[in-house]
């Protein structure tokens, strides 16, 4: 059961299919189809293809950590009205 529920590959950003659909998933079928995808989103559903794609490459340049993104995210980083903190 859980597994025909999945709705994506990986939920955890340190992992190569972060963020991919599941295969079994309602996405992996919700699209138009015809000339149109049958499913929805960006790329494919299912794991990253070996040679990769663009959304691997971006990936590779996109260095943030579970921590360094708490700490991008932390409410301290951000003053009252919005403005990005100069106060660690």
């Amino acid at each position: 059961m859980f597994l025909t529920n999945r709705r994506f590959c990986s939920v955890d950003p340190s992992q190569p299919n972060y963020a991919r659909i599941a295969v079994e998933g309602p996405a992996a079928k919700g699209g138009a189809g015809g000339t149109w995808p049958s499913y929805i989103g960006a790329f494919p559903p299912g794991p990253a293809p070996k040679e990769g794609d663009w959304f691997t490459r971006l990936r590779k340049r996109w260095p943030l950590s579970v921590e360094s993104e708490r700490k991008l995210w932390s409410p301290r980083t951000y003053d009252r009205l919005g403005a990005k903190s100069t106060k660690t």
